[in-house]
């Protein structure tokens, strides 16, 4: 531990509240106004301050549960479902039981706080008992341990990280606005009235193959799990042997475009850039002469396409859609020029889209490496950082 630096227990510095939940159908319970968070508001909103949750409730509410007044500055602290969401309170308000927070003693600086136990999230995981639904304890987190830096240097690090925050923040915005556009434009194919079937454009190629064949197991294997909604990107694809598959798949290679037909709403379309194995649950389809790939697959990620094959499906707890309703749906009739143009703009927008993402997950191994080194002591900002703080509070 540095010079200057001191260990303490959360309970030193701070008085551990929990929180709880009113009862569900007791409507004076419910909607009065006063914030109640829970940790499903941070996962769909994280940020560093947080004022409101999805839901309120009243007075009678407070008194009727668990849920208690917290304080305006008040670092709220997830542990479990999961362990480790952060925010501070912008305003007073309460919580569910899912959050331990912390009324921090005077002196104390939320925001260095909030990236300590931000940073620090394997560190309260191992100290949470229980396999199946691991919890922290009020116990717990009040016996937790930091090494603290003196409060001007904690300053520094709150200053430098909320810079780098602010970048990271730009950067989703501008990728946001992106795919906006992208959205838009793909969206802008069905602007013509003439309609074909979806045959005219593609058609489902090869029959299932047996995964445990020779030759076959250490192919890549897709599962729809692994295309993301609304793009299609990859994610953590995996050999056929690592997925433990053994049933049927259907082949593809760089050439197609692999569509999920199961609950067709959730928009999963991926173009590959590698051969192997995709899901019985989706469809590789080959591009018919003259139709872009990139053209096809944004086609298959519009909203009125999707509107289609969801009215298309069968089956009411598994959506899917079958070959023939796939092939037989009414799409745009572009002619084949305006189809290659058109797939110049979106391979462009995608590419932009795919490149914002590559420099946002970047910038996130970064800050991880940055603030880990911070909270450590490894890395010191210099006290002449104070001087750009300063001016930075007088500009």
């Amino acid at each position: 531990m540095r010079e200057g630096w001191r260990k303490v227990r959360v309970s030193d510095v701070a008085q551990v509240i929990g929180g709880g939940t009113p009862k569900t159908f007791h409507g004076p319970y419910w909607d009065g106004g006063i914030p109640w968070i829970t940790p499903k508001d941070l996962s769909d909103r994280p940020a560093l301050y947080t004022a409101e949750g999805s839901r309120s409730i009243t007075e009678a509410g407070v008194k009727g549960s668990g849920a208690q007044w917290l304080p305006a500055g008040t670092v709220l602290l997830s542990t479990r479902a999961p362990i480790g969401y952060v925010t501070i309170a912008a305003r007073p308000l309460t919580t569910n039981q899912g959050f331990k927070s912390l009324v921090l003693a005077d002196g104390q600086l939320p925001e260095y706080w909030y990236y300590l136990l931000s940073g620090s999230t394997e560190y309260l995981r191992s100290r949470a008992p229980g396999s199946t639904f691991p919890e922290l304890s009020k116990r717990a987190v009040g016996a937790l341990e930091f090494a603290l830096p003196p409060v001007q240097e904690q300053r520094r690090i709150v200053d430098l990280m909320s810079h780098v925050d602010s970048l990271r923040a730009a950067l989703s915005e501008e990728a946001a606005r992106l795919f906006s556009a992208l959205c838009a434009f793909r969206d802008s194919i069905w602007d013509v009235p003439q309609r074909v079937p979806l045959s005219r454009y593609c058609r489902v190629d090869g029959g299932l193959v047996d995964p445990t064949g020779e030759g076959q197991r250490d192919r890549p294997h897709v599962g729809t799990d692994r295309i993301a909604s609304g793009t299609g990107d990859l994610i953590g694809v995996q050999s056929v042997s690592e997925d433990g598959v053994t049933s049927g798949k259907f082949e593809f290679s760089e050439r197609h475009v692999v569509y999920s037909k199961i609950r067709p709403n959730l928009m999963k379309v991926a173009m590959p850039t590698f051969s192997g194995l995709c899901s019985a649950d989706a469809y590789p389809l080959l591009p018919a002469p003259g139709v872009p790939r990139r053209w096809l697959q944004q086609l298959l990620l519009t909203t009125e396409f999707t509107t289609l094959a969801v009215s298309q499906s069968g089956r009411t707890k598994m959506p899917k859609i079958n070959q023939p309703a796939l092939m037989g749906l009414m799409v745009p009739d572009i002619a084949d020029g305006a189809r290659e143009e058109q797939a110049v703009v979106l391979d462009a927008l995608d590419a932009l889209r795919v490149g914002l993402g590559k420099e946002r997950d970047a910038l996130d191994r970064q800050r991880a490496a940055l603030l880990g080194s911070l909270l450590t002591g490894d890395h010191e900002i210099p006290s002449s950082y104070d001087e750009f703080i300063r001016d930075e509070g007088a500009a």
